[in-house]
């Protein structure tokens, strides 16, 4: 299955006198005057006093965070009043962000975003699987409680999430480590150095995990099968498994005007919860690979204002292989081939499992020019031009569905078909 969209965007938005057009200027500041101001970059797309922003909005400090011993994003989005980290009840999606009662599938209605562009799964535009962000490359986080669909489009229905790397000469030069229970430890060390005319900073954060083996499932859905169909399938007893393997790199590139970034994320083993069918599964695995590479040239200087012409280019790959249901077991399965719970024409013994491997890949380009400057010494222009397409594929191979099973089979192998 292919997919692919093209988009062409125009934004023009207009501040009123609400906005002091000399005094969202930060570099009219003298140096007592910016020790004393937090700015915030996502309320209007572009950086401003806090005081000023339009919206609502949280700003958290690398500062802050590290005092408060936070490890990863959840850690510090779980201490903001309105703000809620949970855990969803199917598949195996770590965390679920949730503003006050809002959130969308796989957090969908909240938008994340890195320096101001989204960070999320193509799928539904919601949180990776296994999703644990560490934050090393970050410098502060802002949090909007409230919509913010007018900057950001409808997925940003609750809110906002955007985290802020490291400007040009401020990223810290470090290198630490964690060990911790639950056989968990985490490496971190970032910096920068100067090649004759240009700048390179970069910051790498590798966590791991095996999380709390003592949250034992007693009763999965596999238990009630044996009950119905005599078998002796199930895994319960048995943790639930929220481990992880996650690594995020960034850097940073700056010569003259041109800025170059990249950053991956990767989660090499995806724990799989209490089992994406709510049966616990102690032989699949999955994993989450996000590449992305972003161009920016700085053309202020032919123009009045702040114009910036940004290219970048998105890949994603997520790769799994679940037991749905583990070997052994017995599943009504329908006329389609799937399991069928209601009108079943037949009742399949999987001796390898009910296996399915749902993986996909994708990737997005795109282009935009933006350029803010003041009409007046009362108001703010903002206007920008953009275009985007995207490439999205699904792929499966798995021992049941349409074209696999016709509901008439008594005994299914663990041979998968594409």
């Amino acid at each position: 299955m292919i997919n692919i969209k093209a988009s062409i965007v125009f934004i023009l938005i207009l501040s009123s006198s609400y906005y002091r057009a000399d005094a969202t200027n930060l570099m009219n500041l003298s140096l007592e005057e910016l020790l004393k101001v937090r700015v915030v970059t996502a309320a209007s797309g572009f950086e401003q006093n806090i005081r000023q922003a339009p919206a609502t909005v949280t700003v958290i400090t690398s500062e802050e965070w590290q005092s408060k011993g936070a490890r990863k994003l959840s850690d510090v989005l779980e201490t903001v009043p309105g703000f809620h980290v949970g855990k969803p009840p199917a598949l195996y999606k770590h965390k679920k962000f949730i503003i006050r009662g809002l959130s969308g599938v796989s957090s969908s209605q909240i938008k994340l975003l890195i320096d101001g562009e989204p960070f999320e799964y193509m799928q539904d535009n919601g949180l990776f699987s296994g999703f644990e962000l560490p934050l090393s490359s970050f410098q502060r986080i802002e949090i909007i409680k409230g919509p913010g669909s007018a900057v950001y489009g409808a997925d940003a229905f609750a809110g906002i999430v955007n985290l802020v790397t490291f400007k040009q000469n401020e990223m810290p030069a470090q290198i630490g480590g964690r060990l911790g229970a639950f056989n968990s430890y985490d490496f971190f060390a970032s910096g920068a150095v100067d090649l004759e005319d240009s700048h390179l900073q970069w910051a790498i954060d590798y966590m791991k995990s095996d999380d709390d083996k003592n949250r034992i499932v007693s009763s999965d859905l596999q238990s009630i099968f044996d009950g119905i169909f005599d078998t002796n399938a199930t895994n319960a007893p048995g943790p639930i498994d929220d481990h992880y393997k996650v690594l995020l790199l960034s850097t940073k590139w700056q010569w003259q005007n041109l800025q170059f970034d990249y950053l991956t994320w990767r989660n090499f083993d995806v724990g799989l919860g209490a089992g994406i069918a709510q049966a616990l599964d102690t032989r699949g695995h999955g994993s989450v690979q996000v590449n992305n590479y972003n161009i920016q040239y700085d053309l202020s200087e032919y123009i009045k204002g702040n114009l910036k012409a940004t290219f970048s280019y998105k890949d994603q790959r997520s790769l799994s292989y679940l037991y749905i249901f583990p070997a052994g077991t017995v599943v009504p399965i329908g006329a389609d081939g799937n399991a069928d719970f209601v009108s079943p024409t037949t009742f399949s013994f999987f001796s390898d499992g009910y296996i399915g491997t749902p993986s996909n890949k994708g990737n997005t380009t795109s282009f935009q020019l933006s350029h803010l400057f003041s009409s007046s010494k009362t108001n703010i222009v903002r206007w920008q031009l953009g275009y985007e397409t995207q490439d999205f594929k699904v792929f499966e191979r798995k021992n049941f569905g349409p074209g696999i099973l016709n509901g008439t089979e008594i005994f299914v192998d663990g041979n998968l078909t594409d």
